[in-house]
């Protein structure tokens, strides 16, 4: 599990801008030329070190009770960022679905500004090999010269339950392995990536759930699907969506996972730039729509084809439904090269542990998106 120290570092780079910008405002005042406005940053506590192991959707809870004790201590705020690491990108998510409002189109009365993910696997995790989701360190094990296939299938059949074991609920739930216990058989990682974005999925789902037992079933069903949290229309209610990414070496998240692409889609060349820090940058998909409503009539042939081949029950096909689900939704997309080294891990070097001038690259970055 993380904690708030894990921001130490960022949180000090936003005070040391923050400040800068305060005392410019105040010599803008006493020239008569107006004010700006103040910027609270919060680093989260609700989910600290082995609290974040109780499962998504109880940290989700957790974070977005905890925005709104600083909105009620605080009536003067007006719209709200969030940037969430690792784990903390999919419980930010979540909290966003808990808070936002359809009818005002915002977060528990604020205005939704800027959302930001720093290398969260958004597709949750597998243990099988050259998938999207597929947690790195597993990979890294395959290869070891003899001993690297019986690893593979060694993997295959027990990262799921290793993490269940290691991360309690959590770990289920990034692995897609709580179907059974999740709203219908919809596991939570899959929830958050559908609700609000891919109507005709969930529609289906609940079609086919209520088709199994009947009429009574079928209005069960119904029931249940207006309870679903609206996921998907909170992340696009955001002005801007940024992920960050790491190229090479995050043991932890893959590049294709934290910046919602397919391995097909991968710019693969950005790894041999001699360079560290950022080395690509894409703005948000002009041609990537918000709504379904948009999409040709080849599109929605396709998703209607599509739909009847969802299988609750292979990961790789939820996976597959997940990134085309979540890519309507336009993303700045920014990959980041850093070194390797044993205090140098990517993962947590790109949220600036430790601090230096190629780290506080990805800071600044994130600044300079969150000051707009």
């Amino acid at each position: 599990g993380g904690g708030p120290w894990d921001w130490t570092s960022i949180a000090v780079e936003f005070e040391k801008r923050l400040n800068g910008a305060a005392q410019k405002r105040a010599r803008k005042n006493r020239r008569g030329s107006g004010g700006g406005g103040n910027m609270l940053v919060h680093v989260s506590r609700a989910n600290s070190f082995l609290k974040t192991f109780d499962g998504i959707d109880v940290c989700g809870e957790r974070l977005a009770e905890e925005i709104k004790g600083i909105v009620r201590e605080k009536p003067s705020l007006r719209s709200i960022s969030i940037v969430g690491h690792s784990l903390g990108g999919l419980i930010s998510r979540y909290a966003l679905g808990v808070l936002f409002c359809k009818e005002t189109g915002t977060m528990y009365g604020l205005k939704p500004r800027h959302f930001a993910s720093i290398a969260s696997p958004h597709m949750g995790c597998d243990g099988s090999h050259a998938t999207e989701n597929q947690v790195p360190f597993l990979e890294y094990l395959t290869r070891i010269p003899v001993l690297g296939a019986g690893i593979s299938q060694i993997t295959n059949v027990a990262a799921a339950p290793g993490a269940t074991l290691l991360y309690r609920r959590t770990g289920r739930q990034l692995f897609m392995k709580d179907a059974d216990a999740s709203t219908d058989g919809l596991p939570i990682v899959f929830q958050m990536a559908v609700n609000g974005l891919s109507e005709e999925v969930i529609d289906y789902h609940y079609a086919k759930l209520g088709n199994v037992d009947g009429n009574v079933a079928e209005a069960a069903a119904g029931t249940n699907k207006d309870k679903l949290l609206p996921f998907g229309s909170a992340l696009a209610a955001f002005t801007t969506r940024t992920l960050y990414s790491n190229v090479q070496g995050d043991h932890m998240v893959s590049w294709p996972n934290a910046s919602i692409r397919k391995n097909s889609e991968m710019p693969t060349h950005l790894a041999s730039i001699d360079k560290h820090g950022i080395v690509g940058e894409t703005g948000p998909n002009a041609a990537a729509e918000d709504s379904s409503s948009n999409l040709n009539f080849e599109g929605r042939r396709q998703r209607l084809r599509r739909k009847f081949t969802i299988d609750m029950t292979c990961q790789r096909r939820l996976q597959d439904v997940m990134i085309e689900s979540l890519q309507k939704l336009s993303w700045r997309r920014v990959d980041v090269k850093l070194g390797i080294a044993a205090n140098k891990l990517p993962h947590n070097y790109i949220q600036a542990r430790p601090a230096d001038e190629h780290s506080l690259s990805v800071t600044n970055h994130l600044m300079d998106v969150l000051s707009n």
